[in-house]
């Protein structure tokens, strides 16, 4: 089977090898990543206004050729969207896929893994889609020990935003802002957090670093400019899209 990667929370890293000469690459599910891919896979057809294809559609291509995305983990449960062109058939367990080229042995489809089906072989069609997509969040990086560290102890400003995928809520694209960080406590404080609507309220609290360090995807927003704190509650009263094009120039819906 040939999948088109085009979002995955696995990322590749040279790192020095003992041997002179000879760079080593460590491949490793990141955080930040696996916080981008959760993201974009939940608001995939919020942002691009195509449909969540039913099994019923699914149905109704058996025997054309199509390319599916599909969305779910790889052998390292590291998350990833990939599309596979094939032609779609009946199997003995459902709806299976015979991927482009192959003659036999074809792939169970999970409606529910499925986020979206084109006509035809358009691998590049797929991979336009999800990186507009993609393309609606910031760049992120892995939040660290010494970056909460870095926070002041007293501030009425957040100078630090993340976007995570919140357990608690469900939400897959919340995001965070924190204003102070008490080592001694492990306490973020000054912080603020904002819900899409459908998940739940934005509230502002504090909560525990080590929480947001468990957390498997969550990262820092790059280039983010901080705001008062005073700021931070008040997108809590707004429309959380507002909210993110108001304080980081994103555009998600």
């Amino acid at each position: 089977m040939t999948d088109v990667t085009l979002l995955s929370s696995i990322v590749e890293s040279p790192r020095d090898s003992s041997t002179p000469g000879v760079t080593m690459i460590s491949i490793s599910g990141e955080p930040y990543a696996s916080a981008i891919v959760n993201a974009v896979a939940a608001n995939y057809h919020r942002i691009t206004g195509r449909k969540k294809p039913t099994e019923e559609n699914l149905q109704e291509l058996i025997g054309e050729k199509v390319t599916l995305i599909l969305s779910g983990e790889n052998l390292l449960s590291a998350g990833m969207i990939v599309a596979r062109e094939g032609r779609i058939f009946e199997g003995r367990r459902g709806l299976a896929i015979l991927p482009k080229g192959k003659r036999s042995n074809g792939y169970s489809i999970d409606p529910e893994r499925v986020l979206d089906v084109f006509p035809g072989w358009v691998s590049n069609v797929a991979e336009a889609n999800v990186t507009a997509v993609r393309n609606c969040y910031p760049e992120l990086v892995n939040l660290t020990q010494k970056r909460l560290e870095q926070l002041p102890h007293d501030s009425d400003m957040c100078s630090l935003a993340l976007l995570e995928s919140n357990r608690t809520f469900g939400g897959a694209d919340c995001i965070r802002l924190i204003g102070e960080y008490w080592p001694e406590d492990d306490i973020c404080d000054t912080s603020v957090l904002l819900i899409r609507p459908e998940f739940g309220t934005s509230e502002h609290g504090s909560c525990y670093g080590q929480e947001l360090l468990r957390n498997r995807a969550l990262g820092e927003i790059v280039g983010f400019e901080p705001i008062s704190f005073a700021e931070a509650i008040h997108l809590c009263e707004i429309d959380f899209d507002e909210a993110c094009s108001t304080m980081l120039g994103l555009v998600t819906a």
